[in-house]
């Protein structure tokens, strides 16, 4: 009888933390997943999607020439032309709209010699420094001003964590 109680304990606690290692590990999967999913979006997506007021007054503004840019691209343009925080204000507007609230980011464009950041979760739960699971991924990206201006290349980096 008692080592049936005690082969009954063991299979609970080993239970508890097969349960505990797999939650942890679908969490790094579903971070690791929306961090490329977030680089491919802001690479990919082109500027005219965002379809925002602020976007639309900035292409009639003549600060925005090609509407078919990706955002990377089109916020390559605002910092090479020193447009900071019109880069920052992109980014912003994008990222604020994507769902993934449970993760905290921090998007940053890098040049040769700088690291520019563009955007960091409005609320810090936990620092990067604390965090239990991370991911970093980069993407260079090269934009086109006109047929005969090329810009970059930049490296796009999010950082995510929980």
């Amino acid at each position: 009888m008692m080592d049936l109680i005690f082969s009954f304990v063991i299979l609970i606690v080993a239970l508890g933390i097969a349960s505990i290692y797999y939650s942890e590990v679908s969490n790094d999967d579903g971070l690791y997943e929306f961090t490329q999913d977030s680089l491919n979006r802001i690479t990919t997506t082109s500027i005219n999607s965002l379809n925002s007021p602020e976007i639309r007054d900035l292409f009639v503004q003549g600060k925005i020439n090609n509407i078919e840019n990706s955002i990377a691209q089109q916020v390559s343009i605002f910092y090479e032309n020193g447009d900071l925080e019109l880069a920052r204000n992109i980014t912003r507007i994008y990222f604020e709209n994507t769902e993934g609230n449970q993760y905290f980011m921090n998007i940053s464009l890098i040049n040769t010699t700088n690291s520019y950041s563009l955007y960091s979760s409005p609320v810090i739960r936990v620092s990067y420094e604390e965090s239990k699971v991370s991911y970093a991924m980069s993407r260079e990206v090269i934009a086109f001003t006109n047929r005969s201006q090329i810009i970059g290349p930049y490296t796009f980096q999010i950082i995510l964590w929980q």
